[in-house]
């Protein structure tokens, strides 16, 4: 790990959540020293802006949660799998880096909360076991566009018939550009909703979106 995470408290609804994170994006890139260890950026061990509004999200519709069988991806520290599972649902939280994860089962510990699998979730090699979902959730994962193409091809596999798809995104362009072409291409039905959050102790507007298959 490039950068020591410490320790974090987050209040959401009415509890606050302890975890361990990074605080800024430039103190990991602080150490990244050549092209391998940028392409392996650990962006999932900051504690970004969009996943707090996705477990505030979530923790508004506690009554949807649970007795689901919910997948996260790119949980990163994995905020919002445990508000999930602290409403009753059993979380699958996934993430590409084993040092996220160790993140994330810590927080649980620290946290008393069970009810959370943890699994490596590569995006461009899916394991075939974890599909047919009853939602998906994930925080900020449309930032990089070299793996739309992934996400339009795996996103459907993820859910079962009837099943959701809640991801929370801070109005980046690309966000709306792979919308845009779900849209025209009738992959999903789309729904957006403003939410807000705060992040550095400055308001963020974050955007809420509900797919579900068409």
């Amino acid at each position: 790990m490039l950068v020591e995470p410490s320790l974090v408290h987050v209040l959401v609804g009415n509890r606050t959540w302890s975890l361990e994170a990074v605080g800024d994006q430039d103190s990991l890139l602080a150490g990244v020293v050549d092209d391998e260890q940028l392409a392996a950026f650990p962006y999932g061990l900051i504690l970004w802006p969009a996943a707090s509004a996705l477990a505030t999200w979530l923790d508004h519709d506690r009554s949807w949660l649970a007795g689901r069988r919910i997948l996260e991806i790119g949980s990163g520290i994995g905020l919002a799998g445990l508000v999930a599972a602290s409403h009753g649902a059993s979380v699958v939280q996934t993430d590409w880096q084993p040092a996220v994860l160790e993140l994330a089962a810590k927080a649980a510990d620290r946290n008393h909360v069970d009810r959370i699998e943890r699994r490596i979730g590569d995006w461009r090699a899916w394991p075939d076991d974890l599909t047919g979902f009853d939602a998906v959730i994930g925080s900020d994962i449309f930032y990089e566009r070299s793996v739309h193409d992934n996400l339009t091809a795996l996103l459907p596999r993820l859910i079962r018939p009837g099943g959701e798809i809640r991801i929370t995104d801070p109005l980046r362009p690309q966000a709306f550009d792979l919308l845009d072409r779900w849209e025209r291409e009738k992959r999903f039905r789309i729904e957006l909703e403003r939410l807000g959050t705060t992040g550095d102790n400055t308001p963020k507007e974050i955007m809420g979106i509900r797919l579900t298959l068409p």
